[in-house]
């Protein structure tokens, strides 16, 4: 109102700032608000009071309201003045704001920011490598087992290069469309075997440890998307843990499900971003420390394919107390036929 008053707060805004309309009647907009303790503008500069003064309206103002627990919101507003009869024949200035939240938009431009930054850092190894490379070829007189030498190394940059832009299509698809599947029974052997033919290049297999019972029934799976999330699962393993250490891959029967994890003795997440490293481009801060590559992509892809299938994927602590990381996903088991006992 014109001592700039609440007289009406609707049910959104109710949301957003974490009070119900009957306690914010008649207090002080500032003090419902909070943009001045939130950091969005000074009580000298208020636009809902700008727009008392003056009639002028407001199309749009960036500005910061106090939430739940004191948290600042980033909004987007939109202010104008109206004129409420008195009864004594004259008018008293009102203004209404209209409050978009900008969390959701402020996230996207978050995410937008560590994609070109992520990406950009990932590609020019790469790339300096394969120039590199490609110029010494051109114009320096090398032996043929140098040549070689540099060509296999132009070979791995390009493999890393296929690898990234891979991963980004995957999550641009993974965040577009639903996932289509194409599910056939298969078991774990199977994948296991697929898997340690994958390390046989790189001469990693050895590293692979498996432990898990004997008999363990068939699921039903996309083949090649769940061996995708086991190679992506392990080969995070062997990246974050010391080169001589083993990766231990487990499973059980969990009801309906298949409960596979992948322990490492790396150097671990911390609790505070094992919530975070499921989504797109997050990395844990010692990880990002270590200065060891990676784009933050792998895990979310992980989960959204097991998600597909109806499982869950979780980060935590080795049981054991060692350090280290323990992955767990869960796929399902194949139904028995009709007639089956």
């Amino acid at each position: 109102d014109a001592d700039g008053r609440v007289v009406r707060l609707n049910p959104a805004g109710e949301r957003l700032l974490g009070v119900t309309a009957r306690e914010t009647i008649g207090r002080t907009c500032a003090d419902v608000l909070g943009c001045e303790i939130a950091g969005g503008h000074a009580l000298a500069d208020c636009p809902l009071a700008e727009v008392r003064a003056d009639g002028q309206p407001i199309a749009y103002r960036e500005t910061a309201v106090r939430g739940q627990a004191g948290a600042p919101i980033r909004v987007a507003g939109s202010y104008a003045a109206t004129a409420t009869g008195t009864g004594d024949g004259g008018s008293s200035a009102r203004a209404t704001a209209i409050l978009r939240d900008m969390s959701a938009v402020q996230a996207l431009e978050d995410l937008r920011e560590g994609f070109v930054a992520t990406v950009s850092h990932e590609l020019r190894t790469p790339l300096a490598l394969i120039r590199g490379y490609a110029e010494s070829l051109l114009h320096l007189p090398l032996e043929p087992d140098q040549q070689r030498a540099y060509v296999e190394r132009i070979d791995e940059a390009t493999g890393r290069l296929a690898a990234l832009v891979d991963d980004v299509l995957d999550v641009t698809h993974l965040q577009a469309d639903p996932l289509i599947l194409e599910r056939r029974t298969t078991s774990l052997d199977s994948l296991v075997a697929r898997l340690r033919g994958d390390l046989a290049i790189s001469r990693q297999e050895g590293r692979l440890v498996v432990q898990a019972p004997s008999g363990i029934p068939p699921i039903e799976v996309d083949i090649a998307r769940v061996g995708q999330v086991l190679a992506n699962l392990v080969g995070n393993a062997l990246k974050y843990a010391p080169d001589d250490s083993p990766v231990v891959l487990g499973a059980s029967i969990a009801g309906p499900w298949l409960a596979v994890t992948v322990d490492d003795e790396g150097i671990g997440i911390p609790e505070a971003d094992r919530s975070l490293v499921t989504e797109p481009f997050h990395r844990a801060w010692n990880v990002r420390e270590s200065r060891i590559p990676g784009t933050g992509l792998g895990l979310f892809i992980c989960r959204r394919l097991v998600e597909a299938h109806g499982g869950e994927l979780s980060v935590g602590d080795r049981p054991d107390g060692r350090p280290g990381t323990r992955v767990r996903i869960t796929l399902p088991l194949a139904r028995p036929e009709a007639g089956d006992d």
